[in-house]
């Protein structure tokens, strides 16, 4: 090489010598290669391996489309839950905790799937997408909530402190100290002593967990004149009334200083003076832990002053304060401590009376009806009004017949459902004892007095949450043909002699001959499709429930009576199960079944004299539309998008594949289509929407299917839990290839030369 010039350079030309190879070498390589046992592998092979890659990249094409259309069933909401809707699984499930939750509080540990777990269908036989809860739910749950003394201090420091005096309850004492008592008869002091453990009978429960700046602006005056101007004459109180003013202590301390009073619990009494609400729901929770809320019941607690009819009974705290800041009350000025020397109850009630009649909650003078309750119950204003939960026989004795007739209805023997179809209605009943058949009935409200509007000869309604006393209100009966059937299991009325039934049935007047053919057709159904085995499997727990209900609870039907053709009144009061009354017994278990329901509740009106306990009036189930719009779709319209966005890639990049196989007429390496998803997926798609994949898989795994049926001739509607399909499970298998790829390819960078190992 030379340079001429700046820039510029020449090389020599180029030269090449071939050299010929030795023979002896030659002839070693060629008998190396003769030797050798590799072999060319023929044009025929590569083809057939050309096509079987074609076929495979096919099939992963075709299953990601399977997948696709199978994610479509399942993505419809957010549980995972394939076919739930708001038109039937919705109300279905809804309706199904709301009547468990009621029958059998707390509820029983149970699995969905079942047909002793379903329900009837409607009347009319059409889809009913309405949620059914009871109106009385709330005062029933208010008692098991209370239990817990954390939930009722938090709840006192939460709630408006103006409405403290508001709570149903009637205080024995002002402190837990019992230093201050505050009962206003000296029996009602008495009974408090079996109501020690109640921390809703200490004003200073109240007062401990009060907003003092709102409820001195609301109460202040009137509390100041009715306790704590009595008891700042001493040091004692001086001392309590500063601590209580400055209680700081947390919630748990707080319980504690209950616990050391040995207060356990916290319990008001009944009332309809105000409406209680209650907002329940259910958690669903899907395979990856995400839990979604769905209503059961929603209700606000409203004030209904003017209609509080039991305000005679026991008219509130409220009340008092009010009285006594007015001037123009009898009260006024007075101390609500008992023994302090302005006590206005010191040596009777007939302050308390006077002071009823003078708000017009009592009538003056007192009509004959409410004067026979006071001289066999006790004066008004000291009556405790104690709420009366369902004995757990009794809810026992319900759920095992109701799954046993569900049972029976599901398996459709003998065409059972067809015939119970001919039978399903809703009945309407007005029984009444055979004691009241020749006397005149004024009234079956306690809370009411007489009927404004003259006697009846058919019971009056009995008491009611709603309040307001109504003028020629009858109490009835409606129900379901199932409570009919339950009814005359528990009454053993199956197989007794017809003539038994005709006695039964005139102890409703009016309806005499629709019961008797009710039983004529509700009898012979149940003879027909139900041996003597199964009927007499629940008399233990009738019998249990029945001595139950007659002895412990001493439930009555009662009525404000006239004697005829005297001037004589008195309160009538029946026992449920009363050895003269056997012809009532079938009526008598229909009301029970309606108390189970949350239909009705029961109350024991406990007075200085005596007590009575006895079952509401009924209330109709509350019915609201169900709420599509709780059933959540957004993260499952999500997914299916991305599952249907990688579907598209992977048809476009087989498809590109596949023809490409196809022009080279199969002349590939069929192997390297093995790696297609882990090369198109880390290419086209990325990491994060194959890891979205791969975990949608295992969801679908790890979710078993629950589905609502209604077999036969859909009577009832239950849900049932199918075996898994076996395509769809392999399916999903397939598919976690997709997780795989993506913890192995993540994982490498910490494996290295390893990954081969577990990849």
């Amino acid at each position: 090489m030379r340079s001429e010039g700046r820039g510029q350079y020449w090389f020599k030309p180029a030269t090449f010598e071939v050299q010929s190879m030795p023979k002896e070498e030659v002839s070693r390589r060629t008998s190396s290669i003769q030797s050798s046992t590799h072999r060319p592998l023929p044009f025929l092979h590569f083809r057939s391996a050309g096509f079987v890659a074609f076929a495979y990249t096919f099939t992963i094409s075709l299953s990601s489309f399977l997948f696709l259309s199978y994610s479509q069933h399942i993505l419809v909401n957010d549980y995972l839950w394939a076919g739930f809707n708001g038109v039937t699984t919705q109300p279905f499930l809804c309706n199904f905790f709301n009547r468990n939750l009621q029958i059998s509080n707390p509820t029983l540990d149970i699995h969905l799937n079942g047909a002793i777990y379903g329900a009837f269908g409607s009347l009319t036989n059409t889809t009913d997408s309405t949620i059914r809860s009871s109106h009385l739910y709330p005062n029933l749950v208010q008692d098991e909530a209370n239990a817990n003394l954390l939930n009722v201090v938090q709840a006192l420091r939460n709630m408006d402190s103006c409405n403290l005096p508001w709570i149903a309850t009637a205080y024995c004492f002002l402190d837990f100290g019992r230093a201050w008592p505050m009962a206003y008869s000296p029996r009602r002091q008495k009974r408090c002593s079996t109501q020690l453990q109640n921390g809703a009978i200490y004003l200073e429960s109240a007062l401990r967990n009060a907003n003092w700046l709102d409820l001195t602006i609301c109460w202040g005056d009137a509390l100041s004149i009715a306790f704590f101007t009595p008891i700042l004459n001493t040091n004692a109180g001086h001392e309590w009334l500063s601590a209580t003013q400055h209680n700081q202590t947390s919630v748990t301390d707080e319980v504690a200083y209950w616990q050391s009073y040995n207060v356990t619990t916290y319990r008001t009494q009944w009332q309809n003076y105000k409406r209680l609400g209650a907002t329940e729901y259910i958690l669903v929770e899907n395979a990856i832990g995400f839990t979604y809320r769905l209503t059961l019941k929603q209700s606000n607690s409203s004030f209904q002053i003017p209609a509080g009819s039991s305000f005679i009974m026991s008219w509130s705290l409220a009340n008092d304060l009010i009285q006594v800041a007015n001037n123009a009350s009898m009260l006024a000025g007075r101390s609500l401590i008992a023994g302090s020397p302005s006590f206005p109850f010191e040596n009777s009630t007939s302050g308390l009376k006077g002071t009823l009649m003078q708000q017009r909650l009592l009538p003056n003078p007192l009509d004959l009806a409410l004067e026979a309750f006071s001289a066999s119950i006790g004066p008004f204003g000291v009556i405790d009004l104690v709420r009366v939960a369902t004995p757990p026989e009794l809810q026992l004795l319900f759920h095992t017949i109701q799954t046993f007739l569900m049972a029976k209805l599901a398996m459709d023997e003998a065409g059972i459902q067809a015939s119970y179809r001919s039978i399903y209605t809703q009945y309407f009943f007005t029984p009444q004892p055979q004691a009241w058949d020749h006397v005149d009935l004024w009234g079956g409200d306690l809370n009411c007095g007489l009927n404004y509007g003259g006697s009846w000869n058919r019971p009056f309604q009995f008491f009611s949450s709603a309040g307001i006393c109504g003028n020629y209100f009858t109490d009835y009966i409606s129900t379901p043909s199932q409570n009919v059937i339950f009814a005359l299991v528990a009454a053993d009325l199956v197989d007794v002699n017809a003539a038994k039934w005709l006695t039964v049935s005139n102890r409703d007047a009016d309806h005499a001959n629709t019961v008797l053919k009710m039983f004529n057709k509700t009898v012979s159904f149940v003879q027909t499709f139900f041996n003597h085995e199964e009927l007499t499997q629940f008399a233990t727990l009738s019998h249990a429930s029945r001595g139950v209900i007659r002895d412990e609870v001493n439930l009555s039907f009662v009525q404000y009576i006239q004697f005829r053709d005297t001037n004589m009144y008195g309160l009538s009061s029946v026992n449920f199960f009363s050895s003269s009354e056997p012809d009532l017994e079938f009526f008598t278990w229909l009301y029970l079944f309606d108390w189970i329901e949350g239909k009705r509740e029961v109350v024991a009106f406990q007075g200085d004299i005596d007590s009575i306990t006895t079952i509401s009036a009924p209330v109709n189930l509350d019915m609201r539309p169900v709420n599509g719009q709780e059933i959540p779709v957004n993260v499952s319209t999500y997914i299916l998008r991305v599952v249907q966005y990688i579907t598209i890639v992977l048809f476009g990049v087989s498809c590109i594949v596949c023809i490409y196989i196809l022009t080279s007429q199969g002349y590939v390496e069929g192997l390297h289509m093995l790696p297609f998803n882990l090369i198109a997926g880390h290419v086209w798609v990325g990491r994060p929407l194959m890891l979205l994949r791969g975990i949608t898989a295992v969801c679908f795994l790890s979710t078993s299917t629950l589905e609502l049926v209604a077999p036969h001739t859909g009577l009832i509607s239950y849900f049932q839990s199918p075996a898994p399909n076996l395509f769809s499970t392999f399916l999903s298998s397939t598919q976690m290839s997709w997780l795989v790829y993506v913890v192995v390819d993540s994982f490498s960078i910490f494996t290295s030369q390893y990954t081969a190992n577990y990849s």
